[in-house]
């Protein structure tokens, strides 16, 4: 199949509501096939250089929303990522610390869609788009070396550590495979 027969198929898919961009989960083998349906239906519209590998994506969703998905922002902001909340954003105030906002989305794959958005489009992440364009070019998934330009992602001064155990414990369980 061409590159043309997959984008009409994909998007025939998507905009024929077909897709469902919520999802509803009650276990963590849910979750987990909920962001992958996500990240599969949104990668699929983006140039191939600007996709974020699903094994990356799965690593930082089960970090940020407690392994299953039961965190509160996952729960009641269908937040799977942490994103903050700017200014007039529907949020959800963090218990810890007031001053702590998260955004709330409508529907589960809206989330997946604003972290896409977020390492494909801040300032922030140029050091990850640089190391996914090069890993593009020369045609390998290496999610240690992505994750590690995702220091500025959250303030824990242990997040890459943190990450990188998550993506070893999913290769363990073979939710991941390849990221070496």
């Amino acid at each position: 199949m061409n590159f043309i027969t997959v984008l009409c198929a994909t998007l025939s898919l998507m905009c024929s509501g077909v897709f469902n961009w919520d999802f509803d989960y009650d276990n963590r083998k849910e979750f987990i096939q909920g962001i992958k349906d996500c990240m599969i239906a949104y990668n699929s519209i983006l140039p191939e250089f600007e996709r974020i590998p699903i094994e990356l994506v799965l690593v930082q969703a089960l970090h940020e929303s407690g392994s299953d998905g039961g965190s509160r922002f996952a729960r009641e902001g269908k937040n799977f990522f942490g994103i903050k909340a700017i200014h007039g954003e529907d949020h959800i105030v963090s218990l810890a610390n007031a001053s702590v906002k998260v955004r709330r989305f409508t529907r589960g794959c809206d989330s997946v869609i604003a972290y896409t958005d977020l390492l494909n489009e801040s300032y922030h992440y140029e050091d990850f788009r640089e190391e996914r364009l090069h890993q593009y070019f020369v045609d390998e998934i290496n999610i240690e070396k992505l994750i590690e330009t995702l220091s500025v992602y959250a303030e824990d001064k242990k997040y890459i550590s943190k990450l990188k155990d998550m993506a070893y414990t999913l290769r363990k369980e073979g939710i991941i495979t390849n990221g070496k």
